[in-house]
């Protein structure tokens, strides 16, 4: 609950409105209302170890939902975690996400990420590919509040 309170003050800064879900059945919940309005989340910002349904498990749901439209609607999926290594990497791509920042992440390398979505140049896992860098998230880039997972609407 800290992490998301400390999240969400980050992510307000940016001008955004945002939805926080509690648990992965909620946050699939969520963006299945949304897809039901013919509308999607500009990125859901998806923690791993949620409870009831984790973050894998959660991001192929609403994958199965974004296909059974006849509109095209694809979320922009960024998993959280503090377990960021090769097999985890794997894991969260496995499941369809487009990229993962670590935690504790700073708020500027996450409204960094935000930023790289609303102008359509988020490149996710090509920051992770060999000769990609740290995973986002991991040095201090000047702030030091950490933060956790959400789903974000603007």
């Amino acid at each position: 609950l800290m992490n998301q309170q400390m999240a969400k003050h980050s992510i307000v800064k940016c001008g955004v409105a945002l939805d926080i879900a509690g648990d992965g059945a909620e946050a699939v919940s969520l963006v299945e209302r949304k897809i039901k309005a013919q509308k999607k989340y500009d990125a859901i910002l998806m923690d791993m170890m949620m409870p009831v349904k984790d973050g894998a498990t959660a991001t192929r749901e609403i994958r199965l939902l974004e296909r059974d439209v006849k509109i095209p609607l694809r979320h922009v999926i960024i998993g959280l975690s503090a377990n960021v290594g090769p097999t985890f990497v794997t894991e969260v791509r496995a499941a369809g996400m487009d990229g993962v920042v670590s935690k504790p992440f700073y708020p500027k390398t996450l409204r960094r990420a935000l930023l790289e979505v609303r102008k359509g140049e988020y490149q996710g896992f090509a920051e992770h590919e060999p000769g990609g860098g740290e995973v986002p998230g991991s040095s201090p880039a000047g702030d030091d509040e950490p933060g956790g997972g959400f789903v974000e609407d603007r």
